[in-house]
């Protein structure tokens, strides 16, 4: 009987877990809570993209929540279009930053011979 209810507990209990360090982004992905840290994950080359030895450029804009995740993530322009719109999104959302309200605006160029990468020459706050 003490087996039976250790079990019963036992299974009640991971029933019950919740990880609040975590959140889910729009496709239902896993995404960590921050902690402070800082990291940007720079997207994949798409590989229609790098079949079709396409390269381009996405601005993108946010804001910073306060667990230190993009919040409203947009793309403002893609040159060329339909190419890198869901792969910045999806490593935009996944970035850990300093909490910042103000709506920030990053240009991520997308080359073939060097991947992904952030222009900082053209970063600033819109």
């Amino acid at each position: 009987m003490k087996k039976f209810i250790a079990i019963s507990v036992l299974i009640f209990a991971t029933a019950c877990h919740h990880n609040f360090n975590q959140r889910e982004d729009d496709s239902g992905s896993k995404i960590k809570s921050c902690n402070g840290l800082v990291s940007m994950q720079y997207p994949y080359y798409p590989a229609k993209a790098q079949a079709l030895r396409v390269e381009g450029v996405v601005t993108v804009s946010y804001t910073v929540g306060f667990d230190g995740h993009p919040r409203n993530v947009r793309i403002i322009s893609a040159v060329p279009n339909g190419f890198f719109e869901g792969e910045t999104l999806r490593s935009v959302e996944r970035w850990c930053l300093p909490p910042n309200l103000e709506t920030q605006k990053k240009v991520i160029t997308f080359r073939l011979n060097g991947g992904s990468f952030v222009d900082e020459s053209q970063r600033s706050a819109l």
